[in-house]
Formats: C-alpha cells, sequence, structure tokens
C-alpha cells in the first residue's frame, strides 16, 4: 500500500496520494493530525519540525518543546517564513517554544537525533586504556 521510504524530495509530488490514504487510515483510528508547515527545500535539505524535544518544565509545569529551527536562503537563523509558522502552530496547542539552531539537519539529522544518538551510547563499549 506504501512506499518503504521516501528517496529524494523528487518523490514528494507523486507520493502525495498515499500520504492522504495515510492520513486517513491514521484519523481512522483515532489519532488527531497537526499540520506542520514544510517546502521542498526544506524536504530535500531533511529540516524537520517534527524533531522536536519535548518535556514538561519542572518549575512552571509548562509543556515545553525545544524545536529546531532552520537557516534561510542568507543562511541566518532568524524566527521569519516556515520557523516562525511552525513556532506559531505549536504554540497554538499550548506548548512553549524554546529554539535551537539546528545545524544536525546537514548530517540528515536533527537535533532530536543526538538524543538518540546520546541514550544509544553505551559506556561499557569504550575501550579500556591500556
Amino acid at each position: 500500500m506504501f512506499r518503504a521510504e521516501i528517496v529524494g524530495y523528487q518523490d514528494f509530488p507523486n507520493i502525495m496520494d498515499e500520504l492522504n490514504q495515510f492520513r486517513e487510515l491514521l484519523r481512522e483510528n483515532g489519532f488527531r493530525l497537526i499540520d506542520l508547515r514544510a517546502n521542498t527545500r526544506t524536504i530535500a535539505n531533511f529540516q524537520s519540525y517534527t524533531n522536536v524535544i519535548t518535556y514538561i518544565d519542572r518549575n512552571t509545569e509548562e509543556k515545553t518543546i525545544i524545536m529546531p529551527i532552520f537557516p534561510n536562503e542568507n543562511g541566518e537563523y532568524k524566527i521569519e517564513g516556515l520557523n516562525l509558522e511552525n513556532k506559531i502552530i505549536f504554540e497554538s496547542l499550548g506548548f512553549k517554544v524554546k529554539t535551537v539552531n539546528d545545524k544536525v539537519f546537514r548530517g540528515s539529522g536533527n537535533i532530536r537525533c543526538l538524543i538518540n544518538l546520546a541514550n544509544a551510547l553505551d559506556p561499557s563499549n569504550v575501550c579500556p586504556i591500556a
């Protein structure tokens, strides 16, 4: 029914029907879908606004998100364009949003990937010094 993966951004227009089928399947199974903003440039560059870090602030008890922001066409990290649009979406859902300049996308990941990598590291795998 669905492709195993999207190989590159050039596949995006060809898979919209598949994505819509998947969205409908999720809705039928009780999921509420929130649309975040993206474009072919952000998709091609592995810039994902869904790759956030969520937590509840222990002092304020606010639902908080650390959201990656990405450079604009001039290489500047600013709260504008898609960075601003996605921040507003998360805030409308009741999250306090903290932003971080994401450079990890250059390696085909995002900030959440660093957390996953850190959690996967096992100190017992370190070679002992002889």
